[in-house]
């Protein structure tokens, strides 16, 4: 915002805003798929409320619930799979965050310029 002219700051605003909101949003919708991704891969179990247990963690507990002392195993399965998943996201966003910080880096100008006019005095006589 400060590299940009005073005429302009208002455009200027707009475009931050909406890569701001535009990059969470595109952010929470791709690691949120990875995640669950990496969580249905995880979960091997193929009885009674298969699809449903590979949905979310809260349905593989429904299920394994439903299943009384056979759904232990279930359980900790999917307990396992949906931290496996979360760490797996977690380190996917910490590379795409360090990716974009080094190209932040790289492409920022070592100098700055200012857009702001100046005005010279004339010389005194």
């Amino acid at each position: 915002m400060s590299g940009s002219p005073p005429a302009k700051s208002g455009s200027a605003a707009a475009i931050e805003e909406t890569s701001y909101e535009l990059g969470g949003a595109l952010g929470v919708a791709v690691l949120g798929s990875v995640a669950a991704a990496a969580y249905r891969g995880e979960v091997a179990y193929t009885g009674p409320g298969a699809e449903v247990a590979r949905e979310s963690l809260g349905g593989a507990l429904d299920v394994a619930r439903d299943l009384g002392a056979a759904g232990g195993h279930l359980a900790s399965q999917a307990t396992a799979a949906f931290t496996d998943s979360l760490v797996l996201t977690s380190g996917a966003a910490a590379v795409l965050l360090a990716a974009g910080t080094l190209a932040v880096w790289w492409l920022t100008p070592a100098t700055s310029t200012s857009h702001r006019q100046t005005t010279t005095d004339p010389a005194p006589q």
